[in-house]
């Protein structure tokens, strides 16, 4: 199979985003695409993506967005596209009210669910580890938050206007 290395992330994003009836995938819609790569012990591990999705007009369209982006649906994404099976998950940014979409490999969410400060989100189950999905608005945002400390953001190395090319 093949690696999650830059081209076959920017492909997957965009496909995933294109194969989500009722997503638009404009560039202007998409306010942030970067690459993200959690570290454990001072070692990178795996690249994996954020894409900050901004043009969001109402709270039935988050939750749509928040339904469709699912753990599921991505590992079904990537057999077809033919790429090392990945997690995703959405987050909803309260003060943009943005949705935060992470893209990880299986080896980055481990990494992360071995940091004392985000192991509790995740939880073990017969299919494997899983992420705990907050109820409450004030969750999500803490999951975020704590996320966000833990990734190491970098820039798409060939600049966001070319990623829909």
């Amino acid at each position: 199979m093949k690696r999650l290395n830059d081209e076959n992330s920017r492909k997957l994003v965009k496909y995933i985003l294109d194969n989500k009836e009722g997503i638009s995938t404009k560039p202007s819609d998409i306010e942030e695409i970067d690459f993200v790569s959690t570290k454990n012990n001072d070692s990178a591990v795996e690249y994996g993506i954020k894409v900050f999705y901004r043009n969001i007009p109402c709270a039935e369209t988050r939750s749509q967005v928040w339904e469709k982006i699912t753990l599921q649906n991505i590992k079904e994404d990537c057999k077809k596209q033919n790429l090392v099976p990945t997690i995703a998950f959405a987050v909803r940014d309260e003060e943009t009210e943005g949705i935060y979409i992470f893209i990880f490999t299986v080896e980055q969410m481990e990494c992360l669910s071995r940091e004392e400060d985000t192991k509790d989100i995740f939880r073990e189950t017969e299919k494997g580890l899983e992420i705990k999905y907050g109820v409450g608005r004030q969750t999500r945002a803490d999951m975020l938050e704590r996320i966000k400390r833990y990734v190491d953001y970098t820039e798409v190395r060939n600049g966001r206007k070319n990623f829909f090319d």
